[in-house]
């Protein structure tokens, strides 16, 4: 029979092998719990600190009101989500270099882009961001100034009056841990193709009526800057004349006869301009509160949670466009085209319209 003490040295060996078993478990499930807690935070400390510079570069493109000083608080903001990133104004089948952040100014701003091949073309015709390999947006672009971390880039439309003005190429550079926020820079794009539109029909709506005789616009300049080609492309710029016939001059010497006179601003461009500031304001409200446009959707309840901003912008719309079309209603028509995707009822049961 084993002696009393062997077998009390014996369970005591055996308990600490298992305590000591079941620390070592222990304690690896306590390191793995804390890193996730801890990676879980840092996630959420990136998040945060995201939003605020993306916040801020919004506001930056919204504080300003000069069309070359919002496509500079552009690139800004796309700098910070991107390793390199320029704007091309496009002319016909054509994107030439403005400014760029990243890249060599001077050689950026003589660079040339086939705009109607590639990442280019694809992102003109549709009208949305284009993503894939530096050498499908252009090879020489690459042989100049490097291929992209990964090779990859994504190239943006800046639209103005449903056309694209200018294109936004970004890619993550050739750095160690290079990287790029696609999102980010869909969202400043498309604020500032906003901010465009909305200051450019705000300019067209406060020129007084045209005078019954127009003179012939002058000739363009050799060269476009990048903002004189997007307000070319704004509701308030003045296109070229149309040049207007003028009868065989008689033998004798005689001034030639002015212009026809032009027609005046008739009530299909009321309608036009009522329903792009609708557009506007709608867009705007999407822009703003993604979140909630996604909740509302999902429950059928848009109205309910949008209540605020919609009414606020219908007043807005009213005020200015109410009484000169009454007969349709512009913002209500956008409301559901853009906000609910056509089905109305995505704007709930409280929805007045």
């Amino acid at each position: 029979m084993m002696d009393a003490q062997k077998l009390k040295d014996a369970v005591e060996r055996a308990a600490e092998d298992a305590i000591s078993r079941q620390l070592s478990s222990l304690r690896g499930a306590v390191v793995e719990a804390v890193v996730q807690e801890l990676t879980s935070s840092a996630h959420a400390e990136q998040g945060a600190s995201t939003a605020g510079v993306l916040n801020a570069a919004v506001a930056s493109i919204h504080d300003v009101s000069a069309q070359s000083d919002i496509l500079n608080a552009l690139l800004n903001g796309a700098e910070k989500f991107s390793g390199r990133t320029g704007l091309f104004v496009v002319r016909g089948a054509t994107a030439s270099g403005w400014q760029a952040r990243g890249f060599d100014p001077d050689a950026f701003r003589r660079a040339q882009i086939n705009a109607g091949a590639g990442l280019a073309e694809r992102a003109i015709r549709t009208q949305t961001p284009a993503a894939g390999s530096a050498y499908e947006f252009e090879s020489s672009f690459v042989h100049q100034f490097g291929a992209p971390a990964e090779g990859n880039c994504v190239v943006l439309p800046l639209i103005v009056r449903e056309r694209v003005a200018a294109l936004l190429y970004a890619d993550a550079a050739d750095g160690d841990g290079g990287c790029m926020n696609v999102s980010a820079l869909e969202l400043l794009v498309r604020s500032a193709s906003l901010w465009l539109e909305v200051l450019a029909l705000r300019k067209s709506l406060e020129q007084p009526a045209p005078h019954p005789v127009q003179q012939p616009a002058p000739p363009p300049a050799p060269q476009e800057s990048a903002s004189a080609a997007v307000a070319s492309a704004s509701p308030g710029a003045t296109a070229p004349a149309p040049a207007s016939y003028s009868p065989p001059r008689p033998p004798a010497p005689a001034p030639e006869p002015p212009p026809a006179p032009a027609p005046p601003v008739g009530e299909s461009e009321i309608h036009s301009k009522a329903r792009r500031f609708a557009k506007l304001l709608v867009e705007e409200i999407k822009l703003y509160n993604q979140g909630k446009v996604n909740d509302g959707r999902q429950n059928r309840d848009l109205y309910d949670r949008l209540r605020d901003d919609i009414e606020k912008s219908r007043a807005a719309y009213q005020k200015r466009f109410g009484d000169a079309v009454a007969d349709v209603d512009y913002f209500g028509s956008e409301l559901i085209r853009v906000l609910a995707e056509n089905n109305k009822e995505l704007l709930g049961a409280n929805y007045p319209g």
